[in-house]
């Protein structure tokens, strides 16, 4: 059974602008997180052998789309097909920013096909996205 309650998330956008100073340096000089995303994703794509990736890519906006997705699927609905995911990372009560994108992170690499150095700047500017996106912390499925 599926429960429905909701855990409220808070996501730290300036640790993540910390973390990834890359990430920080592209929005100062006016990229859209999407944008990031995407030219991100083409690198990691265009990095990401043929033996690695699994998936078949149809371009660094699809792809970006997906991944989005697919977090989307993770943290906003009860798709049980993400249960394992969520449970991993919902097992403690305060889930911190830096759990949030290591454990995402390591999921997503996998999911997608992608190495770890690749899928978490990818975490980072997913989650950066939906942190300037609203006032109020993250509501997540449980």
């Amino acid at each position: 059974m599926t429960s429905h309650h909701r855990r409220t998330v808070s996501i730290d956008a300036s640790f993540l602008l910390r973390k990834f100073p890359d990430l920080a340096r592209l929005l100062r000089q006016g990229y859209d997180p999407d944008e990031v995303g995407q030219a991100w994703m083409n690198q990691a794509r265009r990095t990401a052998s043929r033996q690695q990736s699994q998936r078949r890519s149809h371009g660094a906006e699809e792809d970006w789309e997906q991944a989005k997705a697919v977090l989307h699927q993770v943290l906003h609905t009860d798709d049980p097909n993400f249960n394992v995911i969520r449970g991993l990372l919902f097992a403690r009560p305060d889930i911190q920013t830096p759990v949030l994108v290591s454990t995402l992170s390591l999921w997503l690499a996998g999911h997608l096909g992608l190495s770890l150095t690749m899928a978490t700047p990818l975490v980072a500017v997913m989650l950066y996205e939906i942190a300037t996106a609203q006032d109020l912390p993250l509501e997540t499925a449980n």
